[in-house]
């Protein structure tokens, strides 16, 4: 028996909006979102609650797996 892990990085990922950490806060992750077009409706419903993006990217999301 092995206890392998793998970090799943291709393939049609999820994908997660990512807000780095600015002092005093934490890195905050929402999602995930099936596609882009679900990425660009939370992003807008996220500004309209007034989160701030400025400094968001919009990256797939790695995954660590069992099994390659």
């Amino acid at each position: 028996m092995s206890n392998d892990m793998y970090l799943q990085i291709s393939g049609s990922q999820e994908l997660v909006i990512f807000v780095p950490a600015t002092a005093p806060a934490v890195p905050v992750v929402y999602g995930p979102f099936k596609d882009w077009e679900s990425v660009a409706e939370a992003k807008e419903a996220l500004l309209q609650a007034r989160v701030d993006l400025t400094s968001a990217v919009f990256v797939p999301l790695n995954k660590v797996v069992t099994e390659p």
